[in-house]
């Protein structure tokens, strides 16, 4: 990922103290080198941040190092670390929305609930955020003891589930599709008949926002924007003045996008 992802790390930390009840911790796993060499070389403020008591720094071991997030998803150590068994799950690709109606504790006892996913979508899609059980993760991983190329984790963990409601029917509570939507539903909270809701600010947004919200018409993304502004902290920064205030200039807008320049870099924008 691009160096100006990585600088929004302070602040995706901020994003989750501030909209979390204050008896929960944020346990961050770190690779040791990493974080001293580009987080806190690069983040002044995470030595004033690291001074919250709520933060809990843990470690990866040395042997996983290598692997990539999906594949440490699927350890057991990593489950038995937590220091809570029920478990907001975050990474950088989504933002919580301080202006959401739903609070968090909506979803308490759910032993999995990510953002909407395809067909009957129980348990929704954890592959941003989620919440999780620990307990539930540990039995899954027990049942189907799977193996380095699972695919996608949260795939693997809710039709684990599944499975083993099947054997022990309702052991395991999956969000349902309303659910689902409440947690990460973006722009289905706000839009009716394919346009947005005149009073859109009374119905939305979801508790969290994740991704660029790429297959989005412009005005349901403009809108969400609006009512959850943390989500800006996903896209990289539009800061001309040319583009924006009272007196906007097009030519000089234009000339300052990335994506507009005829000699745009080849890595992209």
């Amino acid at each position: 990922a691009p160096r100006w992802f990585h600088r929004r790390y302070t602040t995706m930390l901020y994003n989750v103290l501030d909209n979390t009840p204050k008896d929960w911790a944020v346990q961050i796993f770190i690779n040791p080198k990493w974080w001293s060499s580009e987080i806190l070389k690069l983040h002044r403020g995470m030595h004033t941040l690291l001074q919250d008591e709520r933060i809990v720094i843990t470690e990866l071991p040395e042997e996983y190092l290598r692997y990539k997030p999906k594949q440490i998803l699927i350890q057991p150590w990593f489950w038995k670390e937590m220091v809570a068994d029920h478990i907001f799950l975050f990474s950088g690709n989504g933002v919580m929305c301080s202006h959401s109606l739903v609070s968090i504790s909506a979803f308490d006892g759910m032993d999995f609930c990510g953002a909407p996913a395809r067909g009957s979508g129980e348990g929704g899609d954890g592959g941003t955020h989620s919440i999780r059980s620990r307990r539930a993760m540990l039995d899954a991983i027990d049942f189907a003891k799977p193996g380095m190329d699972v695919g996608s984790e949260s795939g693997f963990f809710t039709s684990t589930l599944k499975a083993m409601n099947k054997q022990t029917p309702g052991k395991y509570r999956l969000a349902t599709k309303n659910q689902t939507i409440l947690f990460g539903g973006g722009s289905e909270l706000i839009v009716e008949n394919h346009e947005v809701r005149q009073d859109f600010e009374s119905h939305g947004p979801s508790l969290v926002m994740s991704g660029t919200g790429a297959n989005l018409a412009w005005e349901i993304r403009d809108s969400l924007l609006q009512i959850c502004p943390e989500w800006k902290l996903i896209f990289p920064s539009l800061h001309d003045p040319n583009c924006f205030g009272a007196s906007p200039n097009a030519d000089k807008c234009a000339a300052s996008i990335c994506a507009l320049k005829p000699d745009r870099p080849k890595q992209g924008c």
